[in-house]
């Protein structure tokens, strides 16, 4: 049994034992409020969960691994390599995944996302991130 069934299972459990007690509304909650709206979430969890491992089985794990790869290399050369390295090695590393992929295109997105990411982030909203390696 998965995880996200063990999630719906209880969370119908508990829904049945909430609906015995008076649920109220948002404004005024009944003692069985809180109960019923936290069974309600953990349903969807779980139905959302099955949704994403039944989505694993019917294809493979290689681009979620690739994305969440790129993540985590972008992660550890934020710093020492910059904004703009870090993104162009994150769609490099994510770009791996897609099929049928022309390096072209993967290429003119990583400059126009390194570009658009140096605007917003650095030019914009004045965040402390360096832009290129050892510096500011």
């Amino acid at each position: 049994m998965s995880a996200g069934a063990i999630f719906v299972a209880f969370g119908v459990a508990f829904l049945a034992a909430s609906v015995q007690f008076e649920i109220g509304s948002a404004r005024q909650m009944g003692p069985g409020y809180f109960p019923f709206v936290l069974s309600v979430l953990l349903v969807v969890l779980g139905v959302s969960q099955i949704h994403v491992a039944s989505a694993f089985r019917r294809t493979s794990a290689r681009p979620a691994l690739f994305v969440l790869g790129g993540l985590a290399v972008f992660a550890a050369t934020l710093e020492p390599l910059g904004l703009v390295l870090a993104t162009l090695l994150l769609v490099a590393i994510a770009g791996v995944a897609a099929q049928g992929r022309r390096w072209i295109e993967v290429g003119a997105t990583a400059a126009a996302l390194a570009a658009f990411s140096t605007v917003v982030f650095v030019r914009l909203l004045g965040l402390p991130i360096p832009v290129w390696p050892g510096g500011w």
